[in-house]
């Protein structure tokens, strides 16, 4: 089995500001929003390799966490947090710069996030 991360939201977190996050950013409907907390689902899950959805997750963590919304990522069924994403997203950085392919990766979401902000 694949693995997988999650960005998951709390039904007691769940709130106008958490909602309108999620709207903006992964374009689902409110109702869908509400079912998925309520039912203990993923806002968002991505593949293990797919960059641009870890970079989704990691942006819309951000914006729940700028909001007072606590979230929880997971890698599988382990909580392991935003931080860990964004280095696994640095690590795959240096590989592209290493491999001297960065051309291939400028227009990507994952490549363009700001991964240095304090």
């Amino acid at each position: 089995m694949a693995t997988t991360y999650s960005l998951l939201i709390d039904q007691k977190e769940l709130n106008t500001k958490a909602i309108s996050v999620v709207r903006k950013n992964l374009g689902l409907a409110m109702g869908e929003i509400r079912r998925r907390v309520a039912a203990g689902e993923p806002v968002h899950q991505c593949e293990a390799i797919d960059n641009d959805g870890i970079a989704l997750i990691v942006m819309v963590h951000r914006e729940l966490e700028a909001a007072g919304v606590s979230d929880r990522v997971l890698r599988g069924t382990r909580a392991v947090g935003a931080v860990y994403l964004e280095n696994v997203l640095r690590e795959r950085r240096e590989e592209v710069v290493a491999d001297g392919e960065e051309a291939l990766f400028e227009d990507e979401v994952w490549w363009t996030l700001d991964l240095d902000r304090a």
